[in-house]
C-alpha cells in the first residue's frame, strides 16, 4: 500500500527525505487548505514548521506520492505522529491544476498548541538549522530508531 503526504516542513527537502527513509518519492506541488504554518518554538530546539486547523488559510508545499509503507513508519516514528506534537491527520489539498483531493499530513497536535508562536520563517531554518538537520539529528535519529527496534526484536 502507498500513500500521499502534503509536506510543508522539514519533509519538504527532497535530500533529508531520502536521508531518512533511503528513498525518493515523486512530488507535486499543492497548497493545504484551511490551515496556517506557525513556528513551533521549544527551548533547545531549532523552530520548526507546524500545520494548524485555520479556516480560509493555505499553506503552499508539495504531496509526497505514493509513500510506502515502512518510509510512512519512518517519518511517522520523525514526527512522533500521535503521540507528540505531531499526528498524521488526513486534509483537503488543492493541485496546481484546482482538483482538490485528501491527503494525510503532519499537523500540530493540542499539546503543541503552547509552543506556538508567529508565521515559520523558512529561510532561517535552512541557514540555521538545515545543516544540523542533515549531519546531526537525522544521523542521530536513525541510529536510536535502529536500537529500539532490535531491542523490541530482542525482547520477542
Amino acid at each position: 500500500m502507498s500513500t500521499n503526504i502534503f509536506v510543508y516542513g522539514v519533509l519538504q527537502y527532497d535530500e533529508l527525505v531520502q536521508q531518512l527513509t533511503g528513498n525518493t518519492f515523486q512530488k507535486v506541488s499543492a497548497e493545504l487548505l484551511n490551515h496556517q504554518r506557525l513556528t513551533l518554538h521549544m527551548e533547545g530546539w531549532s523552530d520548526l514548521g507546524v500545520a494548524v486547523p485555520s479556516p480560509g488559510n493555505q499553506i503552499q508545499g508539495s504531496v509526497l506520492l505514493e509513500v510506502d509503507d515502512e518510509s510512512l513508519a519512518i517519518l511517522d516514528d520523525f514526527e512522533e505522529a500521535d503521540v507528540g506534537l505531531y499526528m498524521r491527520k488526513l486534509a483537503i489539498i488543492r493541485l496546481e491544476d484546482g482538483q482538490e483531493a485528501q491527503v494525510f499530513v503532519y499537523a500540530g497536535t493540542p499539546k503543541s498548541r503552547e509552543f506556538l508562536q508567529g508565521e515559520w520563517d523558512e529561510q532561517s531554518f535552512i541557514s540555521q538549522h538545515y545543516d544540523s538537520y542533515k549531519e546531526e539529528i537525522i544521523p542521530a535519529f536513525l541510529e536510536e530508531r535502529a536500537l529500539r527496534r532490535a531491542a523490541k526484536k530482542d525482547a520477542e
